[in-house]
């Protein structure tokens, strides 16, 4: 019950009063006018995006790169074989 009685300490606030909290209220910046925070979360998606496009950039590279090095496996394991096979050919 004692919530009940500070909500109706609320009620007291003059019309000086409110005006004196939201000026705390923006000069801490616990108020900030709709632009301002339209702009930031445009900058936010703004990077989430550039991050995003980044990662797939980095994704894809790494797809290649794993392309090429099972290509070059490949050859060195044939490689490998043939100098086993020469090898083999030559203790005989």
């Amino acid at each position: 019950m004692e919530w009940l009685a500070e909500l109706s300490r609320l009620a007291e606030i003059t019309p000086a009063g409110l005006v004196v909290i939201f000026v705390l209220m923006i000069m801490f910046g616990k108020l900030v006018p709709k632009p301002t925070v339209d702009s930031t979360v445009e900058n936010w998606k703004t990077a989430y995006q550039n991050e995003r496009q980044a990662r797939q950039e980095q994704t894809d590279q790494i797809n290649r790169l794993t392309s090429s090095l099972e290509t070059v496996d490949s050859l060195l394991k044939a490689l490998r074989i043939e100098a086993q096979k020469s090898h083999a050919e030559k203790s005989d």
